[in-house]
């Protein structure tokens, strides 16, 4: 039985999500097929990185499991908006960075600034520790006027919105 409410749908929004995940769809679309077509989507990017139970336990000359978990986990895609703070790389739209352990390497990988996508786990979590040093004016506590002296303030480089 309906209700009678309709759900409205942003196709601007799904449209650009289903073009950063790469699916494949017709420009006249209904909103519930495209959701539904990003939902699979995302159900099979989380399927391929879940770790295969039937391996766990079966001795291989190959890197460990635990090796193999972890290289999974960090190739996982993570939905993000990433934006620089970095006042002197506001020119550059992109962010290029990789990844590398002694057992794996993931990247290099090129980033949009300021837009919704899909980066490895592991990306995300450099991004998320790499932080900038900003010069700013001391201040004297008494007379709170300026001491002529800078100190460092260190802050986050990239702001991570995670969707």
């Amino acid at each position: 039985m309906s209700t009678g409410k309709k759900i409205e749908y942003d196709m601007e929004a799904l449209k650009e999500k289903a073009g950063l995940l790469g699916i494949k769809f017709q420009s006249n679309i209904s909103g519930p097929k495209l959701k539904e077509k990003i939902d699979l989507h995302m159900k099979e990017i989380e399927d391929t990185n879940s770790v295969d139970e039937s391996s766990v336990g079966v001795k291989s000359v190959g890197p460990s499991n635990a090796i193999r978990e972890a290289e999974l986990k960090a190739r996982k895609g993570v939905m993000v908006i990433i934006t620089d703070n970095d006042p002197l790389d506001v020119d550059n739209p992109t962010i290029i960075k990789g990844v590398q352990n002694a057992y794996f390497k993931v990247g290099p990988v090129i980033i949009k600034k300021d837009e919704e996508q899909l980066v490895p786990a592991c990306i995300v979590e450099a991004l998320s520790v790499q932080s900038m040093v900003k010069w700013v004016p001391s201040i004297n506590n008494m007379t709170r006027k300026p001491t002529g002296n800078k100190i460092a303030e260190h802050r986050n480089r990239y702001n991570i919105q995670y969707l």
